[in-house]
Formats: C-alpha cells, sequence, structure tokens
C-alpha cells in the first residue's frame, strides 16, 4: 500500500507544471528522488528538461540520477539539448558521470 501510495504522489506531482509539487513531495513525503513517472521521467529528468536548473541541481544533491533515462530512452543530457536549456546542458557536462557519448535507446 505504502509503495502505490508514493507512486500515486510521484505522478501527482511529476507534471512539467508543477515542479514546485515535485519538491514538496520528495522531501515532505520522503519519496526516493529517483522515482519515475508514467513516463520513466525523473524529477531531474523533468527540471533539466523544462529549464529548471535550480531544481535540478538541489535533486543532484540529493543523489538524483542524472543520466537516468526516460521509457523512451532519452537521457537528461539529450532533452535538455532538444529544448535548448544551454545553462542546464552546461551543467550536466560539468558532471564527470554525465557521458557525450551516451546514445538514446
Amino acid at each position: 500500500m505504502a509503495s502505490k501510495l508514493a507512486k500515486r504522489k510521484t505522478d501527482i506531482g511529476a507534471s512539467i507544471d508543477n515542479m514546485l509539487g515535485i519538491m514538496k513531495l520528495l522531501f515532505v513525503c520522503e519519496i526516493d528522488v529517483n522515482d519515475r513517472n508514467i513516463q520513466g521521467e525523473t524529477a531531474a529528468f523533468l527540471g533539466c528538461s523544462q529549464g529548471y536548473l535550480d531544481v535540478a541541481k538541489l535533486l543532484y544533491e540529493q543523489k538524483a540520477d542524472v543520466t537516468c533515462c526516460d521509457y523512451e530512452g532519452t537521457s537528461p543530457l539529450s532533452t535538455a539539448v532538444i529544448h535548448n536549456r544551454v545553462d542546464t546542458v552546461r551543467w550536466l557536462l560539468s558532471l564527470d558521470e554525465v557521458d557525450v557519448n551516451h546514445t538514446d535507446g
């Protein structure tokens, strides 16, 4: 029951327009920062995709995996490039664990 509730809370909070909701759920409800929504996106993935660099950095500090691909095989770096999130791309490339040669799918 508890894991179903956590998944539901993540699904509710993990929308592009609700990054503040994601942050509240992750920290107040102690949800794993690497939980995924129905598309396989993590909160860090959404932060990178939508240009919420401060959110992505905060999640990274909380051990979020910034290399985790969604269920279609798209990485946070790829989605940041696709959405022209230049500052996010620069930050991701500065991290040792981000592999620029990673291919989607």
